[in-house]
């Protein structure tokens, strides 16, 4: 339906995968009648949803993810394309949060390296502990 789903029960091993669910690299996820996709798609540092429930925010930013060079082919550049519209989205969100930490050493990852998810948490978590040290 084009719009942002925020679920607070249920299966949550479903709702995950609906989560992670981007499109043309996974067959959408079936959740009663509705279809869902990787919320990522409009909203990819969801600073607001949690905005009102929170005493601060801290977001920690990996959208920045881009390689420089890609392949020349359909995949690819689809690819590139939703990293360009992931990074756009988090620009109304970055003000809603009151530390926004984007890790500095990503260079060589691609958010799509799903074999590299482990490393690229990582990075994020230890930029957060240096932050916040």
């Amino acid at each position: 339906h084009g719009r942002s789903m925020h679920f607070h029960k249920g299966n949550i091993a479903e709702r995950v995968a609906a989560s992670c669910c981007m499109p043309v690299l996974f067959t959408p996820v079936k959740i009663g009648n509705t279809h869902y996709v990787d919320g990522g798609l409009l909203m990819n540092l969801p600073v607001s949803t949690i905005r009102n429930e929170c005493e601060k925010v801290v977001a920690v930013n990996v959208s920045p993810l881009m390689a420089e060079k890609y392949k020349m082919n359909i995949v690819s550049i689809a690819m590139r394309s939703y990293h360009f519209m992931f990074r756009a989205n988090t620009f109304p969100e970055r003000d809603n949060c009151d530390l926004l930490i984007e890790p500095y050493n990503l260079e060589g990852y691609s958010n799509t390296e799903l074999e590299k998810a482990e490393e690229i948490f990582e990075q994020g978590y230890n930029t957060a502990s240096e932050v916040l040290d």
